[in-house]
């Protein structure tokens, strides 16, 4: 979350604003191919993936996946950190109080939607058209800056339409770039084209437990990316959404399609201690398809 230093409130501006530059970040790591991890961004991404070094990445590599998932994640946080303090009525003022989540300062703020609408445009994959080749010239950095004037003549700006996504006017043809909710697979996809079959699918899991302070969430299963059912190398799950009222604990990890596997929850102890959910054990089979996300929600048994 970020915090405006002048009112010590926190501004929906720039909380989605930082959502959309990590989701701008992966929109390029996409693109390229690969995640380069320099000796100046080190510190951002060991805060992320602690075990992390100095390096490029390529695009299936369990490093880049790791990197990708964390980021994507991280991202997320900020959206729910919206979610969590806008109004039912899904009103925006300028600023939320940070201890109460208030609205605060001007209502209905232009700059809040419009952050909100970017930052959803980027998650999916929606980018500027300069992104896309929309000016090829555009590939360099100037080396130096000089003022400049343009003249010429101006005529009133035209009413254009909402991108076909936001609006139900569907004339427009989009090109746009499917983020997979995470993962590390770039699917190209237009408004006239066919979808591409998934290569790999990022499963999120929601238990949902009751804990108290201390104590962890983890998965543990019967493959490698679940630890083979060593508690050890189980995968912990995050509490960032948890509430009194809806205490789940959720994480997203990637498998092949058409993938069978058996899987418990766990709860692991201050002490260290485990306890184990009771049997049977849950079997979810990822599905084939175009689809590159999918979901799975459980309760402790």
């Amino acid at each position: 979350m970020i915090f405006d230093t002048d009112f010590h409130d926190s501004w929906y501006l720039h909380t989605l604003g930082a959502a959309e530059q990590l989701y701008d970040a992966l929109y390029v790591w996409q693109t390229t191919g690969s995640i380069t991890v320099t000796s100046t961004s080190l510190a951002f991404f060991k805060a992320l993936v602690p075990s992390v070094t100095a390096g490029t990445y390529k695009s299936g590599s369990s490093t880049y996946e790791t990197i990708y998932n964390a980021v994507f994640t991280y991202a997320d946080g900020f959206i729910d950190v919206v979610s969590k303090y806008a109004p039912s009525s899904g009103a925006l003022a300028e600023q939320y109080d940070r201890n109460s989540g208030s609205p605060l300062s001007a209502r209905d703020l232009t700059w809040s939607y419009a952050s909100f609408l970017t930052a959803v445009a980027r998650r999916r994959g929606a980018v500027p058209p300069s992104w896309a080749g929309g000016n090829p010239a555009a590939t360099s950095v100037p080396g130096s800056c000089a003022a400049t004037s343009k003249v010429g003549s101006y005529s009133t700006a035209t009413i254009s339409a909402l991108p076909a996504g936001q609006t139900p006017n569907g004339s427009a043809t989009t090109t746009s770039v499917t983020f997979t909710t995470p993962t590390a697979t770039v699917t190209k996809t237009t408004s006239t084209g066919s979808c591409a079959q998934a290569t790999a699918v990022a499963v999120t899991f929601t238990e949902r437990k009751v804990t108290t302070y201390g104590q962890t969430i983890k998965i543990v299963g019967s493959i490698d990316k679940l630890g083979n059912w060593d508690t050890g190398k189980a995968v912990a799950l995050s509490a960032s959404q948890y509430t009194a009222s809806n205490p789940i604990w959720t994480t997203t990890i990637t498998f092949t399609p058409g993938q069978t596997i058996q899987y418990k929850y766990i709860v692991v102890n201050t002490d260290g201690s485990v306890t184990w959910e009771a049997d049977p054990n849950h079997s979810y089979t990822v599905a084939k398809g175009c689809d590159t996300t999918a979901s799975k929600s459980d309760s402790w048994q």
